[in-house]
């Protein structure tokens, strides 16, 4: 999330607290299929999110399972199994988002590169589609098993902190901060691009 955006303590009550046993809820209770707020096709331009939310729009707004364009709540998107996180003008703030809602993502992002995506397992709490995947969307995610939503679902209250900037449930728990600081020492101890030579 950015780094400027506080978690307010009522939302943070609602968050899984560390070490403590995670109650799956599945698709149990849960009200949509699919949760896409905001916009879906600011001004046409068709660069915004790589073409992804207009052709999802096109083809499944009336799709009464899906919610997609408008304004939102967490709450809304812990109402949803899947939430859609596509990018918007970058890579876009969603995913942290869902990891925050147990909104299990469902990341569609040609060429895109996840938040700490070297320390976290996305492929544990995360389902990446592609755009020619998107016609056939309502079908792939009814198909997606219980269990499967339920692992995700647990691997989602284990990981939110790490895309937070505040330490929610104190300081001794791991934020973006951290996954920051350790991303940067792993990068120093092997550098992906030869260094400057010496002047």
């Amino acid at each position: 999330m950015p780094v400027d955006t506080e978690v307010k303590a009522a939302d943070q009550a609602k968050s899984p607290r560390p070490g403590a046993p995670y109650q799956c809820a599945g698709r149990a209770g849960k009200l949509k299929l699919l949760h896409m707020g905001g916009s879906m096709q600011n001004m046409g331009r068709i660069e915004y999110s790589q073409g992804v939310r207009q052709r999802i729009a096109e083809l499944h707004s009336d799709e009464p399972d899906f919610v997609l364009g408008g304004t939102f709540t967490l709450d809304d998107l812990r109402a949803a199994t899947f939430c859609l996180a596509p990018s918007g003008w970058g890579w876009g703030w969603r995913i942290a988002l869902t990891l925050l809602t147990q909104c299990v993502p469902v990341i569609i992002q040609p060429n895109g590169t996840q938040p700490f995506e070297e320390l976290l397992p996305y492929e544990d709490f995360s389902l990446r589609l592609t755009k020619e995947d998107i016609p056939a969307l309502p079908k792939l995610l009814r198909a997606v098993p219980d269990a499967t939503i339920c692992r995700m679902q647990t691997s989602l209250a284990k990981h939110y902190r790490a895309l937070l900037w505040q330490k929610p449930h104190g300081p001794q728990h791991p934020s973006a901060y951290d996954l920051t600081m350790i991303a940067l020492c792993r990068r120093e101890l092997r550098p992906t691009t030869p260094p400057l030579p010496a002047s």
